[in-house]
């Protein structure tokens, strides 16, 4: 049994790195708080693990535009987690998520972002090399949020393959394909997405409590609602500490 607790922070800017309220409105301040308890065993013989978290969420944003950052909402979830060692080279992670999210944000009833979101998903693990930490990866997963708002109800499935292969200076590098669809039946204008993208990373162990890592990604979301069609690139540079106490 264990107890995490995590506090994320954002800040955009434009692409000359300036200083813009229209994209700084919408940074996220995240406070998380998790309580896992996870049960190592065999089964048929092969490693099996049960994982059980219960989980909070309060998210901050200034969804208004008007003075600082406020609470727009909080989350409550419960995860499961299986993960099996179907042979020494190939590994099953199979998990259920529920979760509560409480909006609130003032608008109209139809744009209401309270709902149920149930989470399905997979992520299928084969080792190719484990001295090189060449590994391929699939994952795949069905979202069903059922929102309060008709236009906030979807439907998404989501799938990605990603290599992995050590790199120079014991860095771990990884290339990811992701595909999606996201269908909102009850949508005011039947919207329907489809998404996809690329995304090349690297990280690297500073110490035994640091690691730092480097992302650049572009995707595209393809939608029959003109203002939802988007292209998108995406840098980033994260430096992550973690300790147990």
């Amino acid at each position: 049994w264990s107890l995490r607790a995590a506090v994320s922070d954002m800040y955009s800017t434009t692409t000359s790195f300036q200083s813009d309220d229209n994209l700084q409105n919408a940074d996220p301040l995240i406070f998380a708080l998790a309580s896992p308890y996870k049960i190592k065993t065999s089964l048929f013989n092969r490693p099996y693990s049960l994982t059980l978290t219960p989980g909070f969420e309060s998210l901050f944003m200034n969804a208004d535009g008007e003075g600082s950052r406020e609470n727009s909402n909080t989350s409550y979830y419960f995860n499961i987690e299986n993960s099996f060692s179907q042979t020494d080279k190939w590994i099953g992670n199979y998990s259920l998520d529920l979760r509560q999210d409480n909006s609130f944000i003032d608008t109209q009833d139809i744009d209401d972002q309270t709902a149920l979101k149930v989470s399905l998903s997979t992520t299928q693990i084969f080792i190719l090399q484990p001295k090189a930490s060449e590994n391929l990866i699939l994952d795949a997963a069905v979202i069903d949020n059922a929102a309060q708002g008709d236009n906030q109800k979807y439907l998404r499935i989501n799938a990605g393959l990603t290599y992995t292969h050590s790199f120079f200076w014991d860095t771990q590098a990884a290339a990811q394909i992701a595909l999606g669809t996201t269908k909102y039946p009850d949508h005011s204008s039947q919207r329907e997405d489809q998404n996809y993208g690329f995304t090349l990373s690297a990280s690297k162990n500073l110490s035994t409590f640091w690691n730092a890592s480097l992302s650049a990604g572009w995707s595209h979301n393809n939608s029959n609602v003109d203002v939802y069609s988007y292209d998108k690139l995406l840098i980033s540079n994260i430096y992550t500490f973690t300790g147990a106490f």
